[in-house]
C-alpha cells in the first residue's frame, strides 16, 4: 500500500512519493530540482541579470550580509587549488595538485612582504599559485605560492624580458629627464607657468 495512502507511489518520472520528497503543495521535490536546474541552463543570462537586481535590493543585501556571516571560514588552499584547476581548462594545462600541494608561506618568497591568508578580497598580499615554467602546466614540482602582487609583476614574462624592464627602470636604457627639460618639452619653464597655461 502507498504511504500517502489516495497518492500514487511514484510521481510521473519514477521518483518515489514519499512523506520527505514532497513539498507542501504536493509536488515531486526531485522533478521541482530538474526543472529548476533546466531552466537555469537555459536562462543563465536571465537568471545572473535578475540576481543582481535581487541582491542590490535591501532585502537581498540583507540575505548575502547573514549568509557571509554564518558562513565557515574556508581553507584558503581550496581557493587556490580550484582557481588553478580553472585555468589549467581553460589553457589546455596539465593539472595534477591536491590541496596538500598548496603550501602558503607567512612570507613572501620573491618580495619579502607578509602573506594574509584569510582575506576575502585579493591584495597585493594575497596568496597566488605561481609557475616556474608556465607551458609544464600546474603540475607538483611546478609550482609554489607567492604573492598576488609578485605574480602579477611575473605574469607570463621571461628572465630576459623581466631584465629588460629593470635595465629600463633604472635609467640604462632610458634618457633621466630633468624638471626643466620636462616643462621645457611643453614650452614653458616652471611650474607656475604650466598651471597659467592650464587655467
Amino acid at each position: 500500500m502507498s504511504t500517502l495512502g489516495w497518492r500514487k507511489e511514484k510521481c510521473v518520472h519514477g521518483h518515489l512519493r514519499l512523506p520527505e520528497n514532497i513539498t507542501a503543495n504536493g509536488s515531486c521535490k526531485a522533478c521541482a530540482k530538474i526543472s529548476s536546474h533546466t531552466w537555469y541552463k537555459n536562462n543563465i543570462e536571465l537568471h545572473d541579470k535578475q540576481n543582481k537586481i535581487w541582491i542590490s535590493t535591501e532585502k537581498g543585501r540583507a540575505y548575502v550580509k547573514k549568509q557571509n556571516k554564518n558562513r565557515p571560514p574556508l581553507d584558503p588552499r581550496i581557493g587556490l587549488l580550484y582557481a588553478a584547476k580553472k585555468r589549467a581548462k581553460a589553457e589546455g594545462l596539465t593539472f595534477d595538485l591536491v590541496v596538500d600541494d598548496i603550501i602558503i608561506p607567512d612570507v613572501c618568497p620573491v618580495l619579502g612582504i607578509e602573506m594574509f591568508k584569510g582575506t576575502r578580497k585579493r591584495k597585493d598580499n594575497s596568496p597566488s599559485v605561481d609557475r616556474f615554467l608556465p607551458v609544464l602546466g600546474y603540475t607538483k614540482n611546478n609550482i609554489r605560492v607567492i604573492s598576488w602582487r609578485a605574480n602579477d609583476l611575473k605574469k607570463n614574462a621571461t628572465v630576459e624580458e623581466l631584465t629588460k624592464v629593470l635595465s629600463y627602470m633604472k635609467g640604462e636604457n632610458a634618457r633621466d629627464y630633468t624638471a626643466t627639460e620636462a616643462f621645457g618639452s611643453f614650452g614653458v619653464e616652471s611650474t607656475a607657468e604650466c598651471h597659467a597655461c592650464c587655467k
